[in-house]
């Protein structure tokens, strides 16, 4: 082969990008399975008690604290979904042969999992 001959590499589909691509939508899923609506994901429960639901010396402490529990978890997935987003975005569509990003990416996925 020439040497102005430009060559190219073999490539294959990048497959940790389909599973970030895929992961926005389960943390989206999640999330509005945890809350959907405006306010805190505690906030209807603690209204109920509130409103009479449990009525007891330490009601008021326990929605309390519910409530700060509750802060960060609307948040928290706001945050995950960002940061794969960020990920996604870095990777390309696809990789050359043999990444551990391409097709064997799957495979070392489900090793993974087995060793947990």
């Amino acid at each position: 082969m020439p040497d102005d001959e430009p060559t190219t590499e073999a490539k294959e589909p990048n497959m940790y990008l389909k599973t970030l691509n895929g992961s926005k939508q389960l943390i989206n899923d999640c999330s509005m399975t945890v809350h959907e609506g405006f306010g805190s994901p505690g906030g209807d429960v603690a209204g109920n008690i509130q409103g009479g639901g449990w009525e007891c010396a330490k009601a008021d402490a326990w929605v309390k604290e519910l409530t700060e529990h509750c802060k960060g978890i609307m948040g928290a997935f706001t945050d995950a979904s960002l940061a794969v987003v960020v990920a996604a975005n870095k990777e390309p569509d696809e990789v050359p042969e043999h990444d551990p990003r391409g097709l064997a990416w799957n495979r070392s996925w489900s090793i993974r999992r087995r060793n947990l």
